[in-house]
């Protein structure tokens, strides 16, 4: 996520719609620092609740979010939270409240060791979920907690050689609760470190490999090692062509990895693939176009009888975009496609099973008039 770099000029917006309103604010702290802010709430459940039923217009999302950054010198902060709820109704009709919340802070501070570039950005973040049934009185909620960050000494780009190292780690508090009778939570850790090494500047192959550790209370630790490589190589001023592969972990969905029993057998989730794509520069237009395909050895999920394990499946698919930059006028142009199968094989390994989820067309623009 980049959010927009820090102004020297003073400004203040705000606005409304039927939808929600909104205000956001810029000011500039001397010479080397600013801050901005943004607040928006949402009132369409008032609005419909004008000419529908208030039980009708209760279905209307319901939400609000906030965001800031500032920035000093070489010291910047950025914090984004939002609130959402909605009411819906269960597979069996009865009437259900979902609301979700995240607030997250982020700090990032550049620095110099050795003549190579530091980068530090620690982090903090606090999610919940909660699911509420009124006809049976059942309340299940969970929540995260923790922070941690990432130390990186960075590689420029430059000269025929380069090279960075870094650690990438996480602390959390994980906690699940079912009404009043069962209580689930976990210290999850993710202490992850990574290399890689480059060869060339305008031609640009990178080797690298990641160490992606979990550790949970309770649970013997699991590692696994994350080589991967990439390739970006210009043809000509015009156009690039890259290309990237390697094998990947993460930790199976915290609800799962602390909630059920079986949680302490899942090992890390593992896939292997790659992909390849073009960039087109002319002009005022950028044209980007890429393709991958993904295999997956072990995914978490609830398996056909009921039980937690571990599935197969794979992932395909085709990413377009067009973006147009002029003096007042910008815009762009997206099209993607994407096939996903997932695979469980039974005990006996006398059965399959398989499920397929596509995504035919998905198409996005948008088109922005700036006043000069």
């Amino acid at each position: 996520l980049i959010t927009r770099p820090r102004s020297d000029k003073l400004e203040v917006r705000a606005g409304a719609n039927i939808v929600l309103a909104g205000a956001y604010a810029v000011v500039p702290i001397g010479k080397k620092g600013a801050g901005s802010a943004g607040f928006r709430r949402s009132y369409l459940d008032a609005v419909l609740g004008l000419v529908l039923t208030p039980e009708q217009a209760a279905v209307a999302p319901r939400f609000w979010d906030w965001q800031f950054r500032g920035d000093y010198g070489d010291f910047s902060v950025f914090g984004l939270g939002y609130f959402d709820t909605i009411d819906a109704s269960t597979a069996d009709g009865q009437r259900a409240s979902v609301v979700m919340q995240t607030h997250r802070l982020h700090g990032s501070w550049k620095g110099n060791v050795f003549g190579k570039p530091l980068l530090v950005k620690p982090y903090y973040a606090f999610e919940e979920g909660k699911l509420v049934i009124d006809a049976i009185d059942r309340e299940t909620i969970s929540q995260r907690n923790g922070g941690g960050g990432r130390v990186e000494l960075v590689d420029e780009g430059k000269g025929l050689f380069g090279w960075s190292v870094g650690v990438d780690a996480g602390v959390d508090w994980f906690g699940m609760s079912f009404g009043q009778s069962a209580i689930r939570y976990a210290h999850v850790a993710t202490p992850d470190a990574y290399a890689d090494i480059r060869v060339g500047e305008k031609i640009r192959g990178i080797a690298g490999v990641r160490l992606d550790s979990l550790v949970v209370t309770d649970q013997l630790p699991r590692t696994s090692p994350s080589p991967r490589v990439s390739l970006v190589f210009p043809l000509s001023e015009m156009v690039t062509l890259v290309a990237d592969g390697g094998m990947y972990h993460q930790p199976p969905p915290y609800e799962m990895l602390v909630g059920p029993p079986e949680g302490s057998t899942l090992l890390l989730e593992e896939s292997y693939g790659g992909g390849g794509g073009v960039r087109v520069t002319y002009g005022p237009f950028n044209i980007g176009v890429d393709a991958y395909d993904r295999m997956i050895s072990r995914m978490t999920a609830y398996e056909e009888d009921g039980s937690l394990g571990q599935i197969q499946g794979s992932a395909a698919g085709l990413e377009t975009m067009v973006r147009y930059t002029g003096s007042r006028l910008s815009g762009w142009v997206s099209y993607s496609f994407a096939r996903a199968l997932r695979r469980e094989e039974s005990s006996d390994r006398s059965e399959e099973h398989t499920s397929e989820l596509q995504s035919p067309c998905n198409l996005v623009c948008r088109l922005l008039l700036e006043k000069k």
